[in-house]
């Protein structure tokens, strides 16, 4: 969000595709509601970014989905900037927990959390 609203104020026409049903990535999904008013604090910010120029698009799987291929996303835009998030755990990792705890996080927003998630950090 900080690279298209930058880009923005320099006069580029941004548009930001996000893979998830909300714009937001890591404190929309990773940050507990308890610790912020979050939904309030990014949308505000997608909000006001919007007034400005930049178009968000969600839903969109860019790299698998067809509509939102590499191909064809390079013949439609001049630059193209990744901002990717993980939301997978590495393997074999000696700190594997906190890989994961992106994942417990994420469940938590949604309100998917399950015993085994919480037992996975006790």
């Amino acid at each position: 969000m900080a690279a298209a609203d930058q880009l923005n104020k320099m006069g580029h026409a941004v548009t930001v595709y996000e893979r998830a049903d909300r714009i937001g990535g890591l404190m929309m999904y990773g940050v507990p509601n308890m610790k912020s008013d979050k939904v309030d604090v990014v949308q505000r910010r997608v909000n006001l970014m919007a007034e400005e120029g930049v178009d968000f698009v969600v839903n969109a799987n860019v790299g698998n989905d067809p509509l939102y291929s590499l191909d064809r996303l390079r013949e439609e835009n001049d630059a193209i900037v990744l901002a990717v998030g993980s939301t997978k755990p590495r393997s074999g990792s000696d700190i594997m927990k906190s890989y994961l705890l992106p994942i417990w996080l994420r469940s938590i927003s949604l309100n998917e959390c399950t015993e085994n998630h919480i037992n996975l950090f006790m």
